[in-house]
Formats: structure tokens, C-alpha cells, sequence
């Protein structure tokens, strides 16, 4: 499974290393840089993993609530150890682009009404957090989709073609984008239908421009 963010509230934490969620971590009893979103199975939590530092703590009565349905944290924040938590300054950070969205497919899936926790949304973070966020050969592809993807879907949302866009991503790229991969091969071919998909957006887009 992934862990996205903990590596901002363990105590092997030792800063930012620089480049796109690298960190440094001293786990093995020195500083060695790792992928600070993806985390590693070995968390031990400091005094800022609790709740009160956590993106996703709500407040609500008769106390603070977990947007992501971990706890209802009715006698207060928790402190310490949760399997979701994510550090909230890191994940909040808009302008560095250290994000944790699926942006297109997000808007996609919201569009459709599906619930931001479905199937498809989780499945797709899953093969980012593990796959693409630990390979240095796709590392790039996530700083690139960041890059774009939010202008892309401003863009799809002001067009008169926004329900034939989103329908399509639905029927013909998301099923797929969301089936699980195991092999390097099965990876390939997921990464070619995103880019698929962002190929047929564009020229979309472009092509109503001229309706």
C-alpha cells in the first residue's frame, strides 16, 4: 500500500532535499533521499502527526471530525500514528505544486458524481504513489501532469464541449487507466492511455475553438 506524506510527520524526517517531493530521511542511521510522498512502510511518528497537523481534520461537533472517514474523533484530536494522516502545510502547498490531486480525473469522476474516495480515483492514486512517484523514469510524468492539468481542466469546464469531454474520458480512458498493473509492460501501456486521453483533450478543445 502507499503512504502518502507520512514522511512529513515521522521522526526520520531531516527536511526537504530539494527537487520534486525528495526528502531526507534517516532511517538507516544516516541522510539518504527518498520520495517524501510515497512514504515507506517504516512510519514512526512525531509530535506533528496528529490531527491538528493532519489535511484531512475537520471541525465539527461534539468535536473534530476525519474527512476521510478514519475516525470521528469525538474525544479530541489524535495523537500520533494514523494510517491516512497527511501532513497539512506540505499537502496545502498550492504554489509548489506538491500536490496530491488527480486533476482531470478528479473533475471527471466529480463531474459524474462519484464520491472523491471511488474505486477508480483510489486506484489511479495507488499506481501514482507507487509506481510513478518511485520510478525515476516516470517521476517526471506526475510534475509534468501538475503542471498542466489544472489548466486543462479550467479549460474543459469553459467549453462549450465540457459533457462531451468529461463522458468521453468516463467511457473510453478511465476504465482502463484504472485497471491494476503489475508488470513494467502493463505500466507502459497505462502511462500511453493518459497520454491518449490528454492527446484527445487538447485536440478537443482546440477543435471547438474553431466551431
Amino acid at each position: 500500500m502507499g503512504y502518502p506524506n507520512r514522511c512529513f510527520g515521522c521522526h526520520h524526517y531531516e527536511g526537504e532535499a530539494g527537487g520534486d517531493n525528495a526528502v531526507y530521511c534517516s532511517l538507516n542511521g544516516r541522510k539518504e533521499i527518498r520520495n517524501g510522498i510515497a512514504g515507506c512502510g517504516s512510519f514512526s511518528a512525531d509530535s506533528t502527526a496528529s490531527c491538528a497537523n493532519c489535511h484531512y481534520a475537520l471541525g465539527g461537533p461534539p468535536g473534530p471530525i476525519c474527512s476521510k472517514n478514519i475516525t470521528t474523533m469525538s474525544k479530541g484530536f489524535k495523537f500520533g500514528y494514523c494510517h491516512g494522516f497527511a501532513k497539512r502545510d506540505y499537502y496545502d502547498d498550492t504554489a509548489s505544486k506538491k500536490k496530491s490531486g488527480c486533476f482531470i480525473t478528479e473533475a471527471t469522476c466529480n463531474h459524474l458524481g462519484f464520491a472523491d474516495d471511488c474505486d477508480i480515483l483510489m486506484s489511479l492514486r495507488q499506481f501514482r504513489d507507487q509506481v510513478l512517484l518511485t520510478s525515476p523514469e516516470w517521476r517526471g510524468l506526475v510534475a509534468n501532469y501538475y503542471d498542466i492539468a489544472e489548466e486543462i481542466v479550467t479549460k474543459i469546464n469553459a467549453s462549450a464541449n465540457k459533457e462531451m469531454i468529461y463522458q468521453t474520458i468516463a467511457e473510453r480512458f478511465l476504465p482502463e487507466l484504472a485497471k491494476n498493473s503489475i508488470t513494467h509492460d502493463q505500466h507502459v501501456k497505462k502511462i500511453t492511455r493518459y497520454q491518449d486521453m490528454i492527446r484527445f483533450i487538447e485536440q478537443t478543445l482546440a477543435d471547438s475553438k474553431h466551431d
